[in-house]
């Protein structure tokens, strides 16, 4: 990786990726269409417009991505797409070519860039209802027995989700997100989940390909249809995992049961979910954290990733706590239990609760308290939660 270039800025980094994205269109027969950056992390996307040919999505994948990772994805793009599913349909470039490769001067190698058409839809976030979530519950059955009928070409090749040596997806103890406690709690549950999922088995009724990611901000609706887009990490799983991915979104909202309920409900109507597999559903949601905090880790150097973990770690590590509490595994450790399933917010809330005061002063915390009160749990987690506390307390100011 050039140091160099990991080491800009967010907006920098887009800003040369688009010059790359422009040498990208000519391949396409787009040259002087206009690009609008939609996402920049592990990989970039860029909305295309083209005045005679419509719109297109076009990604630009991180350096070193295999290309067979991205022919298989194809592949299962155009086998949903055959099936009447509302996905992104992949765009030859002008040679027949399914991607290309393509460089700029101020990126570092050259980069696989792939077009999809553009998917038109609301986000399902900005309008979701109960109603709404059954819809998406009978379009994830769909796309499930749309993975049951597919047979792999050869060649395929995509990640796993499995759950299958879980324990090693947990980052290790330099990870700076993860307390040396954390992480043990992390692994506990990593090899707890690990045995709970391997009763599923490899049935194809039961694992197959799926999506991975089928959060709220990846579902469109368009007239009454349901829509998903992003299958950047579509690999093989449990379609449980599909399920669990998707309703994870919703733990710890008061609607969570009801929004659970319409989901399943919506599913059932379509394909069959027997009670004894859906009692796995908390530790796959307790996985993909797992797998989210493995994926931040991985891409740390990606500054908007970093900003994305430092939100979403103490929200997963919760999850996990919570998870291993229901197990019967929960182990107080060095801190209570109610600490560690806290937001950040719920945190510094719970402090002032205990007339705790705290204020920044540069990169340290200053606080004070009546004598006895800052007791060595909630110094630790203090410590743990330093960057975090400090970034928010900037935001107030």
């Amino acid at each position: 990786m050039d140091l160099h270039f990991s080491q800009l800025d967010h907006d920098e980094q887009a800003r040369r990726l688009q010059d790359l994205a422009e040498a990208a269109l000519t391949f396409y027969g787009l040259s002087g269409a206009q690009l609008r950056l939609l996402a920049h992390s592990a990989s970039t996307t860029f909305r295309v417009d083209d005045s005679d040919r419509g719109r297109f999505v076009l990604r630009i994948q991180p350096g070193g991505q295999a290309e067979a990772l991205l022919r298989s994805e194809q592949d299962w793009l155009n086998w949903l797409a055959g099936r009447h599913l509302q996905v992104p349909r992949p765009v030859a470039a002008q040679d027949g070519r399914r991607m290309v490769s393509a460089s700029a001067a101020d990126v570092p190698g050259s980069r696989l860039c792939q077009l999809t058409r553009w998917v038109e839809g609301v986000p399902l976030e900005s309008v979701l209802t109960p109603e709404l979530y059954g819809q998406v519950g009978g379009f994830v059955a769909r796309l499930h027995d749309a993975s049951e009928a597919f047979a792999a070409p050869q060649g395929f090749v995509r990640p796993n989700w499995d759950c299958s040596n879980l324990p090693a997806q947990v980052p290790d103890q330099e990870f700076p997100l993860l307390s040396r406690h954390q992480h043990q709690m992390m692994r506990q549950a990593a090899r707890k989940i690990e045995q709970e999922v391997s009763r599923l088995g490899r049935d194809p009724k039961v694992f197959g390909i799926i999506h991975s990611d089928l959060q709220p901000a990846n579902i469109l609706i368009q007239q009454g249809e349901i829509r998903a887009i992003d299958f950047a990490d579509c690999g093989w799983g449990h379609y449980l995992f599909d399920i669990a991915a998707s309703i994870l979104r919703f733990a710890g909202r008061a609607d969570f049961k009801v929004m659970r309920k319409s989901f399943l409900d919506g599913y059932r109507g379509i394909r069959k979910l027997p009670e004894e597999d859906e009692s796995c559903l908390p530790a796959l949601m307790a996985a993909r954290g797992i797998y989210v905090t493995a994926w931040v880790a991985q891409h740390w150097h990606s500054p908007s990733i970093r900003n994305y973990g430092e939100e979403v770690v103490p929200y997963i590590l919760g999850l996990t706590r919570s998870y291993l509490d229901r197990s019967g595994l929960g182990d107080s450790g060095n801190l209570p239990p109610d600490l560690q399933a806290m937001t950040t917010v719920q945190f510094l809330s719970h402090l002032r609760s205990l007339g705790i005061d705290l204020k920044a002063a540069g990169n340290r915390l200053r606080f004070s308290a009546a004598r006895g009160i800052l007791t060595p749990s909630l110094r630790t987690e203090l410590s743990h939660r330093k960057a975090d506390i400090l970034r928010l307390l900037g935001q107030v100011e």
